[in-house]
């Protein structure tokens, strides 16, 4: 087998780009879309969310084990559920953000239903196979944690440009937003099949089952992750508060940003100071990953990445002040995001040495949906929070107890995340260098 190439990893990180523009449409601008355009209501809002993660509760792990007992063709297990359903994730994602203004606030409402779990649906059946891509491609520590910062580079720049472009797109079509989430809409969609289809010609599955060898993977096996595997249940739930406060806090910043410090602007703005850093970023991380380990970096980082946020809590409130911090904690975060997918797939890994059976979907199934279930809950806090705090979408000005209740939702769910991170990785994560070294003696290369 051939040591992966620089195109097979960008071709790889490529793929996560595509992925991250339509899930941070989604998880970070697609509430305000339903309440300031579709006018739904923040609390109906909440309980989609929900209702949509107990679908994935569902579907994700029993997609997992099923990619896991199919058969692969000449292109590969996980590479063609990717190119099949590329072009209908990204017009499902233009869909969603086309509620017709004559439907009546009923039909809004299972319009809302029906194209948001359509969504999530069509992402899990290209997510899942891509996550666990990466676990076929290679089997060699230092090529993995590459793989890994590549993917997680593709993510960070797909959040830079979505924090550049659409917080401009709401700013410039501010007496027409519906105009800047369609326009937005569209371009993701495109965006995402050009992706995916880099994804699919640049990168091959290297370590492959024998076609004589049957492994069956039990949804049973969806509990041993949890009980015989501490260091997937570490990340998992890592990731599952990570990804609450994600849906918490990018919803409602625009909130914030806007009607607090009318400057939304200012996140287009740090985005773009945010992004060339990007680059500097992921070789500093493969650099150290060499002479440390991702999980000790991925604990670190992540503590450094929330104290900004506890500083917006508490210095006087100033436009450049949070907008200069927020732009720290931006950049901090980014550390932590090269790092995540390295270390769900060495868990992948660990399940493999410990059962004996290929289990990188089953393994991406109940992540992905642990993280699902997290966008659900933070949702619907997100909705429900809004209501709370007296948010009306029909009122020239919020009132001060409102925007106070906005900021602390917004700031405070990113400190809570970061503290839960660093209890995770420092007391229950186990997986270590020697332990990557035994990973080197599973599967078969082609």
């Amino acid at each position: 087998m051939q040591p992966l190439t620089l195109k097979n990893k960008l071709a790889y990180g490529a793929g996560d780009f595509g992925n991250a523009l339509t899930f941070n449409l989604m998880t970070s601008y697609l509430v305000m879309y339903y309440t300031d355009v579709a006018k739904i209501s923040a609390v109906i809002i909440g309980v989609l969310f929900f209702v949509a993660s107990m679908w994935d509760a569902i579907f994700d792990p029993y997609l997992g084990a099923y990619i896991d007992n199919s058969k692969g063709t000449e292109a590969g297990k996980y590479r063609p559920f990717i190119l099949r359903y590329t072009i209908p994730l990204a017009l499902v994602s233009i869909i969603v953000f086309m509620v017709p203004s004559a439907l009546s606030p009923v039909q809004k409402i299972g319009w809302a239903f029906v194209t948001f779990i359509g969504w999530r649906t069509i992402y899990s059946l290209v997510n899942i196979p891509y996550g666990s891509l990466s676990t076929v491609m290679t089997k060699d520590p230092a090529a993995r944690a590459e793989l890994a910062v590549s993917r997680g580079l593709g993510s960070n720049l797909a959040g830079a440009l979505d924090g550049i472009a659409i917080p401009f797109l709401l700013a410039t079509f501010a007496k027409k937003i519906s105009i800047a989430f369609l326009v937005a809409s569209i371009l993701v969609g495109v965006i995402v099949v050009i992706c995916h289809f880099i994804t699919y010609r640049y990168t091959k599955e290297n370590y492959r089952n024998d076609p004589t060898e049957r492994y069956k993977v039990k949804f049973s096996d969806f509990v041993l992750l949890f009980t015989k595997n501490p260091s997937f249940a570490a990340i998992a739930l890592a990731s599952f508060f990570e990804i609450i406060s994600y849906a918490i806090g990018n919803n409602l910043r625009l909130y914030y940003f806007r009607d607090s410090l009318h400057a939304i602007q200012i996140l287009s703005i740090v985005s773009t100071v945010a992004l060339p850093l990007l680059f500097i970023q992921a070789p500093i991380i493969s650099y150290l990953v060499k002479r440390s380990s991702p999980e000790a970096l991925f604990k670190y980082t992540t503590v450094i990445s929330f104290l900004p946020f506890v500083l917006i809590l508490l210095v006087p409130e100033s436009v450049w002040v949070v907008g200069g911090l927020f732009g720290l904690a931006t950049i901090f975060r980014n550390f932590p995001g090269l790092m995540l997918w390295g270390l769900v797939s060495d868990t992948a890994d660990y399940q493999e040495m410990k059962t004996g059976k290929p289990s990188a979907g089953l393994t991406y199934g109940v992540f992905m949906f642990v993280r699902k279930i997290g966008q659900g809950v933070g949702g619907l806090v997100s909705g429900v929070g809004l209501a709370v705090v007296g948010y009306d979408a029909n009122l020239a000005h919020q009132t001060i107890s409102t925007l106070t209740g906005i900021k602390f939702l917004t700031f405070g769910c990113f400190i809570a995340s970061g503290v839960i991170t660093f209890i995770c990785m420092q007391f229950v994560w186990k997986i270590n260098n020697a332990t990557r070294e035994q990973f080197k003696l599973l599967g078969r290369a082609d």
